[in-house]
């Protein structure tokens, strides 16, 4: 009886977790600290006397400056090393014995120094790779051991540069906080223990320069297959017959793009998107009323920040007897109406779905509010 060779099944492997990348050496001293991935300096300072200031140093390499770009922004955190008793206060920043533009973020507060968000905080600007040096004083008669993180602002990846990629991973942990899920420590440029707007403006002084200076602008409209064939009424956006509805938008490459909430209000602290290297984005919204006004607030790379308003009309909701309008019975009396449930959102009258930042098909519709910093 002659036996069949066994067949052989390829093995099967899990897909593995995705780990940021880390710009600090594998081997460097992490002096009991996790480091966020966008660090690319820790070091261990000792101020031995009394409002007299030490020096640490930290060393920015050639690819961590942005191209393109006069200067890049880089933050500097300091806490109390152990039991040091030192209050420490960020003095200065130099390079090649010259100061360099330096903002103070906060100040270590020794009361609220069990919380992790306490500690020192200033930001510095450099277009020069090499060493710099800085310099750190204790407050009042203070003095002990302290440690310098030193970060890349916008290195959300942990690469040692900033780019597009930061960006879309940006979008992805916007509106986080410590603990909950996708939230990256590298997004919260100040370390205060939420990713907002400061934290995508932040990224942006650092984002390459993909196109020339160009004044704040946006096209926006609703993809082609989704928008309404017929004759469309008077409507300064679009008008569709359904629910659900893409989005498209372009603006300057390199830009983020944040949304509203639910309620209208301009606080844009829902979700964000990230644009392509081209300045597309798009987004799925769920209209919810006859007239849906979805709000956008683009911050681009040269510093403009300026929202967007977009108006839908939705036909399905307007016509006689549609069935997504509710009527009030013996049962269930008052007011409301199907609107699903929202995952961020924007404006009066509809939920933003979902987003990414690649699409074709774009329109110059809405109105625009501007404002620059």
């Amino acid at each position: 009886m002659a036996v069949r060779p066994r067949r052989r099944v390829p093995p099967r492997f899990d897909a593995l977790e995705t780990r940021l990348a880390l710009s600090l050496a594998p081997t460097a001293p992490t002096y009991g600290l996790t480091p966020p991935a966008n660090t690319i300096s820790l070091a261990l300072g000792n101020a031995t006397r009394p409002a007299t200031a030490s020096a640490t140093t930290a060393t920015i390499a050639s690819h961590n400056l942005t191209p393109g770009r006069t200067s890049t922004e880089f933050g500097v955190f300091v806490k109390p090393y152990g039991n040091s008793g030192v209050v420490p206060r960020i003095v200065a920043v130099k390079q090649d014995g010259h100061l360099l533009p330096m903002q103070p973020g906060r100040n270590y507060n020794p009361h609220l120094s069990n919380q992790p968000t306490d500690m020192s905080v200033a930001f510095f600007e450099t277009g020069k790779p090499g060493p710099v040096t800085i310099l750190v004083a204790g407050r009042g008669l203070s003095t002990g051991q302290y440690t310098v993180e030193t970060t890349l602002v916008g290195d959300v990846l942990g690469t040692g540069q900033v780019g597009l990629a930061d960006e879309q991973a940006f979008a992805n942990t916007y509106a986080t906080k410590p603990g909950q899920a996708g939230y990256i420590a590298a997004a919260d440029y100040n370390q205060n223990g939420v990713i907002n707007q400061y934290d995508a403006m932040a990224l942006e002084r650092n984002m390459p320069i993909l196109t020339k200076p160009g004044g704040p602008w946006a096209a926006i409209n609703i993809a082609p297959n989704d928008a309404w064939k017929g004759s469309p009424s008077v409507n300064l956006g679009g008008e569709t017959s359904l629910k659900y509805v893409q989005i498209n938008g372009y603006t300057t490459p390199g830009s983020i793009v944040l949304v509203d909430s639910t309620l209208g209000n301009y606080s844009f602290g829902s979700a964000a998107l990230s644009t392509d290297g081209n300045g597309f984005f798009t987004v799925t919204a769920e209209n919810t009323l006859g007239i849906n006004l979805y709000n956008f607030k683009v911050l681009d790379p040269f510093g403009h920040q300026y929202i967007r308003s977009f108006p839908v009309f939705w036909q399905t909701y307007a016509k006689p007897d549609s069935p997504y309008v509710f009527r009030s019975t013996k049962i269930t009396l008052g007011g409301g109406r199907i609107t699903g449930t929202p995952h961020g959102g924007v404006g009066i009258g509809g939920i933003i779905t979902s987003g990414s930042g690649s699409t074709t098909g774009t329109g110059a519709t809405g109105t625009t509010t501007t404002s620059g910093s």
